[in-house]
């Protein structure tokens, strides 16, 4: 039980933060320029998934995708220690059920 709450508390910082939207942001501006030239020739009347499709798939930007939206709160262990909630929030969860919270959360966020 005490992993669903640590995975609550997780999910509940991650959308509390603003770089997430920040990182969200970069990756519709990274898909954007790379359908741009497709968009332009087709007259904006072809859907999302045709362009992308079109393209040449998504191939380097799921990679790029998955890069820049897992950073902001996989780093945010750093912060974590920085400011000690590592350690207040340690001592009663445990460094497993933070570390396991803490991934499944990042992993989640990249989708």
């Amino acid at each position: 039980m005490t992993f669903f709450r640590m995975l609550k508390v997780d999910f509940k910082r991650m959308f509390l933060s603003k770089r997430f939207y920040i990182s969200t942001l970069i990756i519709f501006l990274l898909l954007l320029v790379s359908i741009w030239p497709e968009i332009q020739s087709s007259g904006f009347t072809a859907s999302i998934y045709y362009l992308v499709k079109v393209r040449g798939g998504i191939g380097a930007f799921l990679l790029a995708m998955s890069i820049v939206i897992t950073l902001p709160f996989g780093l945010s262990y750093w912060e974590d220690e920085r400011n000690n909630y590592f350690y207040s929030i340690g001592v009663r969860v445990g460094r497993g059920v933070y570390c396991w919270a803490h991934t499944v959360t990042t992993a989640v966020s990249s989708f």
